[in-house]
């Protein structure tokens, strides 16, 4: 069963069009991933099914539902998450606290002065559980800022988790990350996405995390998807090696 489902998705700014009516299904449970040269449309592609950006035509089915027009925070309330590019954490906050602060939003709880949300029981053990799932509890108390680069990209992960998605958008999750730090956070990932039945959808520039973690690779270039198949089928494929290297 297809989880995501895009139909001639076209997006257009002005006069330029980013997104050339791509056609894209992603099945449940799989990992997938879009790659392409820079600018070819790979962010734009996520705003759009996201919702950042809403399309110009065409149609996106998410478990079954048209959600084309959708509101972002309304495609977040069907299972669909999301990450950035650039790390999209409060830095202020400790670990903890961001993580909580996300489940709150979800459970539609405010702060409050008089009854301290740390005090809720189900929250706490919601927020613990995230942490330690990300090998990030030993940092619960530490202020997000202050951690490594690695570790605040994956408390962004924790905060996508915190709403409990059946989708998760990635957008270069391993980006400025060292070898190791690269290879531990593709194992987390993998590892949390099985135990969770998570569909994966990221953007990524490391070939060999693409190689990795992806079930089918989607190939963008100057907006249009010139092609898509396994990891084998798209590195034999003489456009995908013309897009990249040139003739």
């Amino acid at each position: 069963m297809a989880i995501l489902e895009l139909t001639d998705l076209q997006k257009s700014f002005g006069g330029v069009e980013a997104l050339n009516y791509i056609n894209m299904r992603i099945e449940d449970g799989e990992h997938c991933s879009v790659i392409g040269p820079n600018g070819a449309g790979k962010t734009t592609l996520f705003n759009a099914i996201s919702g950042r950006f809403p399309a110009s035509s065409g149609k996106i089915i998410f478990d079954g539902k048209d959600i084309t027009r959708l509101p972002p925070y309304k495609r977040i309330n069907r299972g669909m998450g999301r990450t950035f590019q650039i790390t999209n954490i409060y830095p202020k906050l400790t670990a903890f606290e961001n993580i909580q602060a996300a489940i709150i939003k979800k459970v539609n709880r405010g702060f409050s002065f008089f009854k301290p949300v740390r005090l809720n029981a189900q929250i706490r053990q919601e927020t613990c559980d995230i942490l330690k799932e990300l090998e990030l509890d030993e940092r619960a108390g530490e202020i997000a800022g202050n951690m490594p680069y690695g570790d605040q990209r994956l408390l962004e992960v924790g905060i996508a988790l915190a709403n409990q998605p059946r989708l998760l958008l990635l957008d270069e999750p391993t980006a400025g990350m060292s070898p190791d730090e690269t290879r531990s956070t593709v194992e987390l990932i993998e590892k949390v996405s099985q135990e969770r039945r998570m569909t994966l959808l990221l953007i990524e520039h490391d070939m060999d995390v693409v190689f990795a973690i992806s079930h089918r690779i989607f190939v963008l270039h100057q907006g249009t998807l010139i092609a898509e198949g396994t990891p084998q089928e798209v590195s034999e494929n003489k456009e995908v090696i013309s897009a990249y290297f040139g003739e």
